[in-house]
């Protein structure tokens, strides 16, 4: 009997103020992978920017942003606070449940859930795909194909050493870590290292064992423009898990100069090169950059990559 996939639950944002010293709530279906989204999207107090807006990438007022990968939607979120209701968040995410989530979220934020599109983006080889779907580990889901375990549990592991690492909140504002955190600060406390991570790696690889199977259909980024009426997009942001190479060979040739910057996670790699040369080549970037992906990630082989075009003159 086939496993039941689960279904979004408001979960507190860790660091998230709602306002008024209250805590911010959003849909979700995993609560331990909420800490890296929230300070990705820059919702988490004293994260700066989110990390799609760095290096020169920016947004403002009436801007269009086509988020590929939105997962639950917290970047989703922060583009809206940006842009405004004239302007538009377009966003893609092929697993059922976070795109209930990210479709939740985005209409308690007084965004047009008709931007949503529950579908994966590619090259345009496949119209369908399977996703390997982590319930506990959302964050980590990916296409099954290009599904590594071994190294999406490293991925785990150092996110899980981040938050070990991390300093209590200033002033003792904030909400607890998760209890599985909590827990492994003590036994990390109590157990020589040599007892710990063998523990460690045998907690991370239980999360991952429930990973379920999920066919969603495929799309191009080129299609997407077209039947969502999107002129010109200010921000094609990517974070599909190894599949970003895919998703920028399904951008036709008219349509680069249409896309005003690109930000997105890569893993190092012959993947991370292709994003480099679609970018720097069809893509006609003048400003590439890539750089590892943050504090103590370094350890997952991730990158975080922009893209820039020069702003248009005043006589163009």
């Amino acid at each position: 009997m086939a496993r039941r996939l689960p279904r979004p639950r408001r979960v507190a944002l860790p660091g998230g103020d709602g306002g008024g010293g209250s805590r911010r709530e959003v849909w979700a279906v995993s609560g331990r992978d909420l800490p890296v989204l929230a300070r990705e999207a820059g919702l988490v107090d004293g994260a700066g920017p989110p990390v799609y807006l760095r290096r020169g990438v920016s947004l403002g007022p009436g801007d269009a942003v086509l988020d590929v990968g939105a997962n639950v939607g917290l970047f989703s979120l922060a583009a809206w606070e940006r842009v405004g209701p004239r302007g538009r968040v377009v966003a893609c995410e092929p697993v059922p449940p976070l795109a209930e989530a990210l479709r939740r979220n985005l209409a308690a934020a007084g965004a047009p859930t008709a931007d949503v599109i529950e579908c994966g983006l590619a090259d345009g080889t496949a119209s369908s795909a399977a996703f390997t779907f982590y319930p506990a580990c959302a964050g980590w889901s990916t296409l099954a194909a290009l599904e590594d375990p071994e190294e999406v549990a490293r991925g785990v592991e150092a996110f899980l050493e981040r938050e070990l690492r991390a300093p209590p909140p200033r002033g003792g504002k904030g909400p607890a870590p998760p209890p599985e955190v909590r827990f492994a600060r003590l036994l990390k406390a109590a157990l020589p290292g040599r007892f710990y991570l063998p523990l460690q790696r045998r907690f991370v690889r239980r999360l991952l064992q429930g990973g379920l199977r999920v066919d969603a259909r495929l799309r191009t980024v080129s299609d997407v423009l077209r039947s969502h009426g999107l002129r010109q997009v200010d921000l094609l942001k990517i974070d599909v898990e190894r599949a970003e190479a895919a998703v920028l060979a399904g951008v036709d040739a008219e349509d680069w100069p249409r896309i005003r910057q690109v930000a997105l996670e890569a893993h190092a790699g012959p993947g991370l090169d292709r994003c480099l040369a679609l970018l720097r080549g069809p893509g006609g970037f003048p400003e590439v950059i890539a750089e590892p992906a943050g504090t103590n990630m370094e350890e997952t082989g991730l990158f975080n990559v922009y893209a820039r075009r020069p702003p248009p003159s005043l006589g163009s």
